[in-house]
């Protein structure tokens, strides 16, 4: 008998895990030159290669991992590369646990999460995807790779891979969860700072690859007029009063007059009154319980 079979969820959170920290090996090295523009950006992420291309390297392994997901979703047994007649399962033999075993990777699982995923010609595009990936890795594990990787490529490959296989908003949700229920959160600083602070690699994102491109990896449309949040800012304003950065959307964002947001950055749906700010220069009409204009900011 195979025993300790894994199921979709395991190796879902292996995926999240490996794209959470290839995410985290760009933006620790990238984020710091938005700040320090004297900096060479290329020199930095020349001296990175090796760090950058482990992110990439972490990439395909999650690619790997979700396609493995939802081969499991059919039947975990097709993940395991051994003839049939090799299979520990006759009442003779011992059991075998799961992991013990070789299982398919590269063009094996390829073919057959085609042969498993019904609409496998409609996911042409992942599968170039996959394929493209997989070839860039392939390089750098098997050989000596110099190729030039710059954060903005590596980054839209993390997103890409979340929304072709988890969907729409998956990577901030994923980001959040991961950060949140972290043992260590909260302990160096207010648990509503540290959640709220999240917005900057929010802001860090959106800089890389630009607003369209971020849009396209959420549900609600970036491209619409954007809030202060009054949870973020209060958050905020208790130890840097400076990160300000618009993140709530009118919800539903095609009703007329709507009366609640919702903040990507901290998932809240708060209400709201829409009042005419009393500020000459600001024509917004969307106020905080608090009645703070969530256009310029200003109390009323």
């Amino acid at each position: 008998m195979i025993t300790n079979l894994p199921t979709s969820r395991d190796f879902e959170n292996v995926a999240k895990q490996c794209l959470t920290q290839a995410f985290n090996i760009v933006y620790q090295i990238d984020e710091g030159l938005l700040y320090f523009e004297e900096l060479q950006s290329e020199d930095v992420w020349e001296y990175h290669l090796g760090d950058l291309s482990t992110s990439l390297i972490l990439v395909y392994q999650a690619i790997e991992s979700l396609m493995k997901a939802r081969i499991c979703q059919e039947s975990t047994l097709l993940l395991i590369d051994l003839k049939r007649t090799d299979w520990p399962t006759m009442p003779e033999q011992a059991d075998k646990d799961f992991n013990e075993l070789y299982t398919i990777g590269g063009e094996a699982l390829q073919k057959t999460y085609g042969a498993a995923i019904s609409p496998a010609k409609a996911e042409k595009d992942l599968m170039k995807f996959v394929e493209e990936i997989r070839f860039e890795r392939n390089k750098i594990i098997h050989g000596v790779s110099r190729r030039y990787l710059d954060p903005e490529y590596l980054v839209k490959i993390i997103l890409n891979t979340y929304t072709y296989f988890l969907g729409k908003d998956s990577w901030w949700l994923t980001m959040r969860e991961l950060h949140i229920n972290n043992p260590l959160f909260g302990i160096f600083n207010d648990n509503n700072y540290e959640e709220a602070n999240l917005i900057e690699k929010l802001n860090y994102v959106e800089e890389v690859v630009g607003q369209a491109e971020l849009c396209k990896h959420f549900s609600l449309n970036l491209k619409s007029r954007r809030y202060f949040c009054p949870w973020c800012q209060s958050s905020l304003a208790k130890e840097d009063g400076d990160l300000d950065t618009k993140w709530a959307l009118l919800i539903p964002q095609k009703k007329k007059g709507a009366t609640e947001i919702k903040c990507i950055n901290c998932q809240r749906t708060q209400p709201v009154a829409r009042q005419k700010c009393n500020q000459i220069a600001c024509k917004g009409d969307v106020m905080s319980e608090e009645e703070r204009c969530l256009t310029c900011n200003s109390y009323k």
